[in-house]
């Protein structure tokens, strides 16, 4: 069953039990969400908001997302493009490519310029972006193979 709450927590130095034997347990000013994922997996998200409302409003979200199967993952807004290009470093490595080198090459001029954004934010405008600023470098372009869509 889905729901939205304000967990409780105890004050500084005080232990959850003895906190709530005395009375003092606070609760949170954020709403948070709980409910199963379509693989029925349960989910404890924060909503980010104090509004009761807008934390309905986000549950309401979750659930319909879940009920079209759709993966939900607090986990996806976090990985960073930095993450996805170690991940591809891992694979090379792992399955002994041999164009290891040139994938490290390519990454020590990604990284520096596109490393920390959120890989979710990313879109084709950050990508122009970035190669206008590498040809600006004098960077080679890459060769067409006539197998990309435009």
């Amino acid at each position: 069953m889905s729901t939205v709450y304000r967990p409780k927590y105890p004050p500084a130095g005080m232990t959850f039990k003895a906190a709530r034997a005395a009375g003092l347990l606070r609760e949170s000013a954020v709403w948070w969400l709980q409910y199963r994922d379509a693989t029925r997996r349960l989910i404890r998200e924060s909503s980010g908001t104090e509004v009761p409302l807008e934390a309905k409003r986000i549950l309401k979200l979750r659930e319909g997302a879940v009920a079209e199967g759709k993966l939900v993952s607090t986990d996806a807004n976090k990985v960073t493009v930095r993450d996805i290009l170690a991940d591809l470093v891992t694979d090379y490595e792992v399955n002994a490519r041999r164009s290891k080198d040139r994938v490290e090459l390519s990454i020590s001029h990604i990284a520096p310029a596109l490393g920390d954004r959120k890989a979710s934010t990313l879109g084709p405008a950050d990508i122009r972006a970035y190669v206008a600023r590498r040809q600006g470098e004098r960077a080679a372009t890459a060769p067409s193979t006539g197998n990309w869509r435009r």
